[in-house]
């Protein structure tokens, strides 16, 4: 055993290491070592370890990180834990569930907002599964719309006639349209419309009319004509509604008549009839009848009588409701 060494002998066996703060060959010499070399020496050894040990943790992590980005990610959304006429969200690990667009409630009882109208206001209707108000876009021109028990109901306005559902027109308005809606309160002719004639210069006019009673009619000359004489009048639904007249003025002795049985004219539906008025030989005949049957009444003028204009009146107890062609 050399100088600062010491020796110690495990199972027959003698083994030699420095004494503590000294280093070197046991088996040679050993030498006294500096506090400061020792302290240094013991850094680097620590130093050596938290580096390794900072490589293990940066393996680690990135082992983590990989097996995470391979593990699939489970749907919380598939099924869906929302119930019906509902949306499902994932977010991160949890589940956000909402009610579809135009559902009402909260999930899992979402619902539409109605199914039938009894659960919607008065004034409004169930439509497409939502309390609607029925009056949009639904009436034609110049009528309003009303609700009564969810039914939407279409009237013209007032001073206005027509069907509500497509077009009313003013009473007081000049009509030029084709198949114009004109109602007539008075036996007062202040409508007057041009005649079109057929190619044979003869006319025939189609019609329809709703009323009681007490629908006239003036074929003329002239526009407002001032001699009667000048013009041929007709009035259906005369006499109660039970006949037919033509005649050249209101009391004309030549008046020809002709009465029917089941009603000339309805309130509630409207009756359609044709009128010609032909010219042969200098003479006019004047024949009326109703859609798709023959004449009914006739009446023959031994002098000719140009016709321009025709217009239309209801009766002072009657009022007529007319659909006439232009």
């Amino acid at each position: 055993m050399h100088q600062n060494a010491r020796c110690q002998v495990v199972n027959h066996t003698r083994t030699c290491s420095c004494l503590p703060e000294f280093a070197g060959n046991a088996l040679i010499k050993c030498v006294k070592q500096h506090k400061r070399v020792i302290k240094f020496l013991a850094l680097i050894s620590i130093s050596k370890s938290i580096r390794y040990l900072i490589r293990a943790s940066r393996q680690l992590i990135i082992i983590s990180l990989l097996y995470t980005l391979a593990k699939p990610v489970k749907d919380l959304c598939c099924p869906s834990p929302c119930g019906p006429n509902s949306e499902c969200r994932q977010v991160n690990n949890y589940v956000a569930c909402s009610c579809k667009e135009n559902y009402i409630g909260l999930p899992p009882l979402c619902r539409p907002e109605c199914i039938e109208d009894s659960v919607c206001p008065q004034s409004k209707a169930c439509i497409q599964q939502k309390c609607q108000d029925p009056c949009i876009a639904a009436c034609g021109q110049n009528a309003q719309c009303l609700v009564v028990n969810h039914t939407r109901k279409c009237e013209c306005l007032p001073g206005y006639t027509g069907d509500p559902l497509v077009k009313c027109v003013g009473e007081e308005q000049l009509y030029e349209k084709c198949h114009t809606i004109l109602k007539t309160r008075h036996y007062n002719y202040r409508y007057f419309f041009p005649i079109r004639k057929r190619d044979d210069n003869n006319i025939e006019l189609k019609f329809k009319v709703k009323a009681n009673r007490d629908a006239h009619m003036l074929f003329s000359q002239d526009v407002f004509p001032k001699n009667k004489n000048t013009a041929y009048e007709i009035v259906l639904g005369a006499w109660n509604n039970t006949g037919a007249i033509i005649r050249k003025t209101r009391y004309d002795p030549n008046t020809v008549a002709t009465k029917v049985d089941d009603g000339m004219l309805s309130l509630n539906e409207w009756r359609e009839f044709w009128i010609e008025i032909t010219n042969k030989d200098n003479k006019s005949k004047i024949e009326i009848g109703r859609k798709g049957k023959s004449a009914f009444l006739s009446s023959e003028d031994s002098k000719h009588l140009p016709i321009e204009y025709y217009a239309v009146a209801g009766s002072n107890n009657a009022t007529v409701l007319w659909s006439l062609p232009c």
